[in-house]
C-alpha cells in the first residue's frame, strides 16, 4: 500500500492482485483501477500518475487526478521490463520523481545464490566538470 503525495488516497493491491485506490485514513471511495495481476505500485511525486508492473513484467501507467474525488485514466503500458526484473516478493524497479527515469535489475545470469555488486556513485556529475 502506498499514500500519495497529498495524503488524501492510497493505491494497494486486493487479494487478487488487482490494484485498487480508496481515500485515506477513511478507506472510503475504493474503487478498481486495474483489473489483470498488478504490484508494487508507485505515485509520482506529483500525483498526477501511479506506475506499476502489470504482470508478466510490462511497466504500466495510470493518469490521476486527486481533488474531493479521485478520477482515473485507463491503464497504459509504458514499456516492457527485462526479465527478472522482480520476484514474487521483491521488486526490482524504482524512478525519479517526475516518472522520466527508471532503474531496473537486469538478470546478470548469475548462478543461484550468487551475490551480485552494486556500484552507487553519488554526485556523479562532478565527474564532467573538469
Amino acid at each position: 500500500m502506498r499514500v500519495s503525495p497529498d495524503g488524501k488516497w492510497v493505491v494497494y493491491n486486493n487479494g487478487n492482485a488487482e490494484l485498487w485506490t480508496a481515500s485515506f485514513p477513511a478507506f472510503t471511495d475504493r474503487r478498481r483501477i486495474f483489473a489483470g495481476n498488478a504490484r508494487a505500485p508507485i505515485w509520482r511525486a506529483d500525483g498526477r500518475e501511479i506506475i506499476f508492473d502489470a504482470q508478466p513484467d510490462v511497466l504500466t501507467a495510470v493518469d490521476v487526478k486527486t481533488g474531493a474525488t479521485l478520477e482515473t485514466g485507463p491503464p497504459r503500458p509504458l514499456f516492457k521490463m527485462p526479465q527478472g526484473s522482480g520476484s514474487s516478493t521483491v521488486f526490482f524497479w524504482t524512478m525519479t520523481n517526475d516518472a522520466q527515469h527508471f532503474l531496473l535489475r537486469s538478470n546478470g545470469g548469475g548462478t543461484e545464490g550468487e551475490v551480485e555488486q552494486l556500484n552507487v556513485i553519488l554526485n556523479w556529475p562532478a565527474l564532467f566538470a573538469k
